[in-house]
Protein backbone atom coordinates (compact mmCIF):
# COMPACT_ATOMS: atom_id res chain seq x y z
CA UNK A 1 0.00 0.00 0.00
CA UNK A 2 1.46 3.59 -0.94
CA UNK A 3 2.42 5.66 1.60
CA UNK A 4 1.14 9.15 2.15
CA UNK A 5 3.64 10.72 3.74
CA UNK A 6 2.64 14.77 5.70
CA UNK A 7 5.36 17.20 6.78
CA UNK A 8 5.19 18.45 9.81
CA UNK A 9 5.34 22.25 10.01
CA UNK A 10 4.75 24.34 13.55
CA UNK A 11 1.49 25.93 14.49
CA UNK A 12 0.61 29.38 13.05
CA UNK A 13 1.59 31.31 15.79
CA UNK A 14 5.45 29.87 16.24
CA UNK A 15 6.15 30.53 12.25
CA UNK A 16 7.25 33.97 12.90
CA UNK A 17 7.85 35.86 16.40
CA UNK A 18 9.56 38.78 16.81
CA UNK A 19 12.88 37.30 19.11
CA UNK A 20 13.47 39.33 22.71
CA UNK A 21 16.34 42.19 21.65
CA UNK A 22 19.87 39.70 22.06
CA UNK A 23 23.09 41.88 23.16
CA UNK A 24 25.31 41.21 19.68
CA UNK A 25 27.69 38.80 21.84
CA UNK A 26 25.14 36.66 22.45
CA UNK A 27 22.84 36.57 19.17
CA UNK A 28 24.78 33.18 18.06
CA UNK A 29 24.25 29.83 20.02
CA UNK A 30 26.55 29.26 22.86
CA UNK A 31 28.11 26.15 21.86
CA UNK A 32 27.01 23.17 19.52
CA UNK A 33 27.01 20.06 21.90
CA UNK A 34 26.27 17.87 18.87
CA UNK A 35 25.59 16.98 15.41
CA UNK A 36 23.17 14.33 14.71
CA UNK A 37 21.03 12.98 11.49
CA UNK A 38 24.31 12.82 9.23
CA UNK A 39 25.19 16.01 10.53
CA UNK A 40 22.04 17.96 9.57
CA UNK A 41 20.72 18.86 12.67
CA UNK A 42 22.64 19.97 15.73
CA UNK A 43 22.12 20.00 19.51
CA UNK A 44 22.84 23.41 20.53
CA UNK A 45 23.62 24.30 23.63
CA UNK A 46 21.26 28.03 24.65
CA UNK A 47 22.79 31.05 25.69
CA UNK A 48 21.60 32.50 28.65
CA UNK A 49 20.29 28.96 29.69
CA UNK A 50 21.15 26.30 32.66
CA UNK A 51 21.83 23.61 30.79
CA UNK A 52 18.84 23.88 28.11
CA UNK A 53 19.56 22.35 24.55
CA UNK A 54 17.67 23.31 21.50
CA UNK A 55 17.72 20.76 18.53
CA UNK A 56 18.07 22.78 15.34
CA UNK A 57 18.61 22.43 11.50
CA UNK A 58 22.64 23.01 10.36
CA UNK A 59 21.32 26.10 8.41
CA UNK A 60 19.75 27.85 11.47
CA UNK A 61 22.80 29.66 13.26
CA UNK A 62 21.38 32.92 14.37
CA UNK A 63 18.98 33.38 17.54
CA UNK A 64 17.53 35.80 16.11
CA UNK A 65 16.40 34.13 12.59
CA UNK A 66 13.18 33.29 13.24
CA UNK A 67 11.69 35.32 10.63
CA UNK A 68 8.35 33.47 8.56
CA UNK A 69 11.43 33.42 5.26
CA UNK A 70 13.99 32.55 7.12
CA UNK A 71 16.29 30.02 4.96
CA UNK A 72 16.21 27.32 8.16
CA UNK A 73 12.35 26.85 8.15
CA UNK A 74 12.19 26.20 4.36
CA UNK A 75 12.61 22.41 4.12
CA UNK A 76 9.83 21.81 6.71
CA UNK A 77 9.79 17.97 4.90
CA UNK A 78 13.62 17.81 6.22
CA UNK A 79 15.59 18.75 8.64
CA UNK A 80 13.18 21.24 10.59
CA UNK A 81 10.60 18.96 9.90
CA UNK A 82 12.51 16.42 11.73
CA UNK A 83 12.66 19.33 14.22
CA UNK A 84 9.16 19.66 14.56
CA UNK A 85 7.79 16.05 14.18
CA UNK A 86 10.54 15.52 17.86
CA UNK A 87 8.46 18.39 19.17
CA UNK A 88 5.06 16.78 18.21
CA UNK A 89 5.75 13.58 19.29
CA UNK A 90 7.87 14.79 22.94
CA UNK A 91 3.95 16.96 23.12
CA UNK A 92 2.31 13.64 23.71
CA UNK A 93 4.06 11.59 25.89
CA UNK A 94 5.40 11.99 29.52
CA UNK A 95 8.82 11.60 31.03
CA UNK A 96 10.99 8.55 31.59
CA UNK A 97 14.51 8.33 32.89
CA UNK A 98 15.61 6.71 29.79
CA UNK A 99 14.66 9.29 27.03
CA UNK A 100 16.28 13.04 27.31
CA UNK A 101 13.62 15.32 29.16
CA UNK A 102 11.52 17.50 26.59
CA UNK A 103 11.03 21.20 28.60
CA UNK A 104 9.04 22.82 26.08
CA UNK A 105 8.47 24.01 22.66
CA UNK A 106 10.99 27.09 21.90
CA UNK A 107 9.40 30.30 21.77
CA UNK A 108 10.33 31.42 18.66
CA UNK A 109 10.86 28.67 16.96
CA UNK A 110 8.39 25.86 17.70
CA UNK A 111 12.17 24.12 17.74
CA UNK A 112 12.22 20.99 20.74
CA UNK A 113 14.26 22.90 24.06
CA UNK A 114 15.74 19.85 26.30
CA UNK A 115 17.04 19.40 29.19
CA UNK A 116 20.69 18.68 28.92
CA UNK A 117 21.21 14.72 30.34
CA UNK A 118 24.80 15.80 31.41
CA UNK A 119 27.01 13.77 29.44
CA UNK A 120 28.39 12.99 26.09
CA UNK A 121 26.77 12.21 22.95
CA UNK A 122 27.35 7.96 22.91
CA UNK A 123 29.06 8.06 19.48
CA UNK A 124 31.41 10.86 20.49
CA UNK A 125 32.35 9.03 23.86
CA UNK A 126 32.84 5.08 21.98
CA UNK A 127 35.32 7.35 19.55
CA UNK A 128 37.03 8.81 22.40
CA UNK A 129 37.35 5.86 24.71
CA UNK A 130 37.80 3.22 21.93
CA UNK A 131 41.06 1.51 22.78
CA UNK A 132 39.58 1.08 26.76
CA UNK A 133 36.36 -0.25 25.39
CA UNK A 134 37.27 -2.93 22.80
CA UNK A 135 40.03 -5.64 22.62
CA UNK A 136 40.87 -6.21 18.61
CA UNK A 137 41.38 -9.67 17.24
CA UNK A 138 44.44 -10.32 15.69
CA UNK A 139 44.19 -10.73 12.15
CA UNK A 140 44.96 -14.40 11.71
CA UNK A 141 41.48 -15.20 14.38
CA UNK A 142 39.30 -13.02 12.04
CA UNK A 143 36.32 -15.17 10.49
CA UNK A 144 33.52 -13.26 8.37
CA UNK A 145 30.79 -14.58 10.52
CA UNK A 146 31.73 -11.60 12.83
CA UNK A 147 33.23 -8.49 13.91
CA UNK A 148 36.69 -8.83 14.43
CA UNK A 149 36.74 -6.99 17.87
CA UNK A 150 34.56 -7.62 21.20
CA UNK A 151 33.66 -5.29 24.28
CA UNK A 152 36.92 -5.87 26.82
CA UNK A 153 35.37 -8.08 29.56
CA UNK A 154 35.77 -5.27 32.40
CA UNK A 155 33.24 -3.35 30.56
CA UNK A 156 30.54 -5.32 29.64
CA UNK A 157 28.81 -4.66 32.64
CA UNK A 158 28.33 -1.12 31.23
CA UNK A 159 26.99 -2.32 28.18
CA UNK A 160 24.70 -4.66 29.97
CA UNK A 161 23.42 -1.08 31.30
CA UNK A 162 23.34 0.24 28.04
CA UNK A 163 21.25 -2.19 26.79
CA UNK A 164 18.66 -2.66 29.82
CA UNK A 165 18.03 1.39 29.31
CA UNK A 166 17.86 1.04 25.52
CA UNK A 167 15.22 -1.46 25.76
CA UNK A 168 13.56 0.15 28.65
CA UNK A 169 13.50 3.89 26.38
CA UNK A 170 11.87 1.78 23.76
CA UNK A 171 8.94 -0.64 26.17
CA UNK A 172 8.25 3.11 26.99
CA UNK A 173 8.03 4.41 23.45
CA UNK A 174 5.79 1.68 22.38
CA UNK A 175 3.21 1.40 25.06
CA UNK A 176 1.57 4.29 23.77
CA UNK A 177 0.63 2.22 20.48
CA UNK A 178 -1.19 0.60 23.23
CA UNK A 179 -3.49 2.68 25.43
CA UNK A 180 -7.01 1.93 25.56
CA UNK A 181 -9.64 2.77 24.49
CA UNK A 182 -7.18 4.24 21.54
CA UNK A 183 -3.97 5.76 21.53
CA UNK A 184 -3.48 9.40 21.66
CA UNK A 185 -0.20 8.63 19.63
CA UNK A 186 1.25 5.53 18.09
CA UNK A 187 5.17 6.01 18.07
CA UNK A 188 7.92 3.58 16.13
CA UNK A 189 11.57 5.18 16.92
CA UNK A 190 12.89 4.24 13.54
CA UNK A 191 16.17 3.89 12.20
CA UNK A 192 18.14 3.83 15.56
CA UNK A 193 21.17 4.90 15.71
CA UNK A 194 24.50 4.93 18.41
CA UNK A 195 24.32 8.71 17.87
CA UNK A 196 20.69 8.84 19.30
CA UNK A 197 21.94 7.83 22.54
CA UNK A 198 23.49 10.29 25.16
CA UNK A 199 25.04 9.49 28.69
CA UNK A 200 24.43 11.19 31.65
CA UNK A 201 26.84 13.04 34.05
CA UNK A 202 27.79 9.59 35.85
CA UNK A 203 28.65 7.75 31.79
CA UNK A 204 26.53 5.03 33.27
CA UNK A 205 22.96 5.61 32.31
CA UNK A 206 21.85 5.90 28.65
CA UNK A 207 19.16 8.23 27.26
CA UNK A 208 17.29 8.65 24.04
CA UNK A 209 17.23 11.69 22.22
CA UNK A 210 14.56 13.06 20.17
CA UNK A 211 12.32 11.33 17.34
CA UNK A 212 14.21 12.65 13.90
CA UNK A 213 13.89 9.41 12.04
CA UNK A 214 10.58 7.94 13.62
CA UNK A 215 6.81 7.44 12.45
CA UNK A 216 4.25 8.62 14.13
CA UNK A 217 0.25 8.19 13.71
CA UNK A 218 -2.32 10.53 15.82
CA UNK A 219 -5.68 10.55 16.63
CA UNK A 220 -6.48 13.90 14.57
CA UNK A 221 -3.71 12.64 11.53
CA UNK A 222 -4.29 9.09 11.47
CA UNK A 223 -1.25 9.19 8.39
CA UNK A 224 2.56 8.85 9.49
CA UNK A 225 3.98 12.51 9.94
CA UNK A 226 7.05 13.65 8.59
CA UNK A 227 10.09 13.18 7.10
CA UNK A 228 11.30 9.57 8.06
CA UNK A 229 14.64 9.67 6.79
CA UNK A 230 16.80 6.65 6.76
CA UNK A 231 21.04 5.92 7.23
CA UNK A 232 21.58 4.40 3.76
CA UNK A 233 23.55 1.14 6.15
CA UNK A 234 23.35 -1.80 4.40
CA UNK A 235 22.24 -4.12 7.55
CA UNK A 236 19.17 -2.87 8.55
CA UNK A 237 15.66 -3.61 7.86
CA UNK A 238 13.40 -0.84 6.16
CA UNK A 239 14.92 -0.96 2.55
CA UNK A 240 15.03 2.39 0.63
CA UNK A 241 10.93 2.61 1.30
CA UNK A 242 10.03 1.04 4.66
CA UNK A 243 7.94 2.25 7.10
CA UNK A 244 9.19 2.14 10.58
CA UNK A 245 7.16 -0.58 12.55
CA UNK A 246 7.54 -1.60 16.43
CA UNK A 247 9.54 -4.41 14.67
CA UNK A 248 11.76 -2.77 13.19
CA UNK A 249 13.18 -0.62 16.66
CA UNK A 250 13.26 -4.22 17.84
CA UNK A 251 15.59 -5.23 15.06
CA UNK A 252 17.60 -2.02 15.61
CA UNK A 253 17.77 -2.55 18.73
CA UNK A 254 19.85 -5.46 18.13
CA UNK A 255 21.98 -3.52 15.85
CA UNK A 256 22.81 -1.04 18.05
CA UNK A 257 23.88 -3.69 20.54
CA UNK A 258 26.00 -5.67 18.43
CA UNK A 259 27.78 -2.20 17.49
CA UNK A 260 28.33 -1.40 21.68
CA UNK A 261 29.27 -5.14 21.95
CA UNK A 262 32.13 -5.28 19.03
CA UNK A 263 32.44 -1.35 18.02
CA UNK A 264 31.32 -2.38 14.89
CA UNK A 265 27.76 -2.21 12.70
CA UNK A 266 26.36 -5.52 11.82
CA UNK A 267 28.24 -6.41 8.43
CA UNK A 268 31.46 -4.18 9.10
CA UNK A 269 34.35 -5.27 10.46
CA UNK A 270 34.15 -8.77 9.13
CA UNK A 271 36.02 -8.45 5.97
CA UNK A 272 33.09 -8.91 3.71
CA UNK A 273 32.85 -7.47 0.03
CA UNK A 274 30.10 -4.64 -0.65
CA UNK A 275 28.47 -6.80 -2.07
CA UNK A 276 28.26 -9.69 1.03
CA UNK A 277 26.91 -6.79 3.45
CA UNK A 278 24.15 -5.58 0.92
CA UNK A 279 22.55 -9.07 1.12
CA UNK A 280 23.12 -10.60 4.54
CA UNK A 281 19.50 -9.24 5.66
CA UNK A 282 18.05 -10.40 2.27
CA UNK A 283 19.80 -13.77 3.04
CA UNK A 284 18.96 -13.86 6.83
CA UNK A 285 22.57 -14.55 7.01
CA UNK A 286 23.28 -12.94 10.84
CA UNK A 287 26.42 -11.91 12.16
CA UNK A 288 27.91 -14.11 15.45
CA UNK A 289 27.94 -12.63 18.58
CA UNK A 290 28.40 -14.88 21.56
CA UNK A 291 25.80 -15.35 24.45
CA UNK A 292 28.18 -13.18 26.81
CA UNK A 293 27.94 -10.55 24.62
CA UNK A 294 23.82 -11.18 24.38
CA UNK A 295 23.90 -12.51 21.15
CA UNK A 296 21.34 -14.84 21.85
CA UNK A 297 19.22 -11.96 22.27
CA UNK A 298 20.75 -9.54 19.46
CA UNK A 299 19.93 -12.42 17.18
CA UNK A 300 15.90 -12.98 18.28
CA UNK A 301 15.95 -9.63 17.15
CA UNK A 302 16.68 -9.78 13.75
CA UNK A 303 14.84 -12.76 13.05
CA UNK A 304 11.94 -11.92 14.83
CA UNK A 305 11.63 -14.40 17.18
CA UNK A 306 11.71 -11.17 19.29
CA UNK A 307 8.62 -9.30 18.14
CA UNK A 308 7.87 -6.42 20.64
CA UNK A 309 9.86 -4.53 23.08
CA UNK A 310 8.03 -5.82 26.32
CA UNK A 311 9.11 -9.10 25.00
CA UNK A 312 12.60 -7.56 24.57
CA UNK A 313 13.27 -6.15 28.17
CA UNK A 314 12.15 -9.51 29.65
CA UNK A 315 14.50 -11.18 27.32
CA UNK A 316 17.70 -9.04 28.49
CA UNK A 317 16.51 -9.73 32.09
CA UNK A 318 16.94 -12.88 31.73
CA UNK A 319 20.10 -13.14 29.91
CA UNK A 320 20.99 -10.83 32.62
CA UNK A 321 20.02 -13.70 35.43
CA UNK A 322 21.59 -16.13 33.61
CA UNK A 323 24.68 -14.39 33.40
CA UNK A 324 24.87 -13.85 37.17
CA UNK A 325 24.45 -10.31 36.63
CA UNK A 326 22.19 -8.44 39.56
CA UNK A 327 19.87 -5.66 37.89
CA UNK A 328 17.77 -3.95 40.77
CA UNK A 329 15.15 -1.83 40.49
CA UNK A 330 14.26 0.21 37.28
CA UNK A 331 16.65 -2.21 35.74
CA UNK A 332 20.06 -0.74 37.45
CA UNK A 333 22.88 -2.32 38.05
CA UNK A 334 24.87 -1.11 40.83
CA UNK A 335 29.10 -0.99 41.45
CA UNK A 336 29.81 0.23 37.26
CA UNK A 337 33.38 1.76 37.29
CA UNK A 338 34.63 3.45 34.35
CA UNK A 339 38.06 3.80 35.68
CA UNK A 340 40.22 4.82 33.00
CA UNK A 341 37.76 6.22 30.65
CA UNK A 342 37.15 9.68 29.39
CA UNK A 343 33.75 11.17 30.06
Amino acid sequence: MARTNYGVKPPFQHQANTPKAYPHSERTFLQVNASIDGDNVQIAELANADSELLMVPKTYEDRNDVGEDAEWRTDDDGDAGRCWKTTLIYQHIGHHPNVVRFLRPDEWTWLPVLANPGGPNLQKFLDSNRSEMYDQRESGTVDKSTACARAKRSRLILVYQWALHLASALKFIHNYSFEEPAPKISIAFGDLRVEDCWLDASGTSLLLLGFLRSSCRTRSSPQHIGNIGLSGRDFQPLGRRGVPSLQTDVFYWGCVVYELMTGYWPGEGQGLAQEEMESLVSRRVWPRLESEYLGDVVTKCWTGEIASAVELLCAVREAMTELGVMVGDNDEIMDIALDGMTI
